[in-house]
């Protein structure tokens, strides 16, 4: 019988030095997408904390209204407690272990102690979205409004309204002590924590239905001219769906004065 012998002497030297080298440089390669792909999550994780916390709060808030800033911070240290975070040594209204980033949870409570508005030191503010902007506006009361014709939004639109504008300028002292409708709207949000102060927004009614529009950023007449394409979210309020997306600005007017409004006739999912 003729014994067959094979060659079992394995990888040469060289041989593996290429398979090193190959295998640093897909590390070096595949790493930082690996590490952005998990910080990526963690931060969707993050924000999920917040909403949640928020969600919570300003439901508890609704059903037992704070009397004070300290039944407020109770509460919100309760909930904190419920999701597995804790009190910052030292500091008031920030709490750990909500990231996994190992950001800190800034919260500050409104005015009125019943909304909230919460920042993590690792991923920034609590998104707000064309959706949460539509759900928010439709609790703003204008009660302080002695003149207002208006004491909601509903019967603002019940009366043949089709739009209400971030930007639109009053007349008259049909909204005083604000300068117009949509100027009492952002203060009254932002005053209960809502992040409006570098955004813009229309409600509108095409005839057949409601939606909402809210750009990245606060628009103004130099957009007119420009004919810049402007990054916005559109709420589809009867198909409950949010689309990203861009518009362009066009102009409406209060007496002789101009002002800047969304053309949601413009939207468009996808920038030309």
């Amino acid at each position: 019988m003729i014994k067959e012998y094979r060659d079992n002497k394995g990888f040469s030297m060289v041989e593996l030095i290429i398979v090193v080298a190959i295998l640093s440089i897909l590390t070096g390669i595949l790493a930082p997408q690996f590490i952005r792909y998990i910080e990526k999550s963690r931060a969707a994780v993050c924000a999920s904390n917040m909403d949640s916390i928020i969600g919570q709060y300003q439901t508890d808030a609704l059903e037992n209204p704070p009397k004070n800033i300290q039944d407020a911070q109770t509460l919100l240290s309760n909930i904190a407690a419920e999701h597995g975070g804790s009190n910052a040594a030292g500091v008031i209204g920030a709490f750990t272990g909500f990231c996994k980033s190992g950001g800190t949870y800034s919260c500050i409570i409104s005015e009125d102690f019943s909304y909230l508005t919460i920042e993590c030191s690792k991923h920034g503010r609590n998104v707000l979205d064309a959706e949460a902007l539509y759900t928010k506006l439709q609790g703003v009361a204008f009660d302080d409004m002695p003149k207002s014709p208006y004491k909601t939004l509903a019967d603002y639109f019940a009366a043949g309204r089709k739009n209400v504008d971030s930007e639109a300028i009053g007349t008259g002292q049909a909204y005083a002590p604000y300068e117009s409708l949509a100027d009492a709207i952002n203060k009254k949000l932002i005053a209960h924590g809502v992040p409006l102060e570098d955004k813009s927004w229309r409600l509108y009614n095409d005839g057949k239905q409601y939606n909402m529009f809210m750009t990245e950023r606060k628009i103004t007449l130099s957009d007119v001219d420009s004919k810049e394409w402007i990054a916005c979210e559109k709420y589809d309020v009867l198909n409950k769906k949010v689309v990203t997306g861009y518009v362009q600005v066009t102009t409406s007017t209060s007496g002789t004065q101009k002002y800047p409004i969304i053309n949601g006739g413009t939207f468009t999912e996808t920038k030309p």
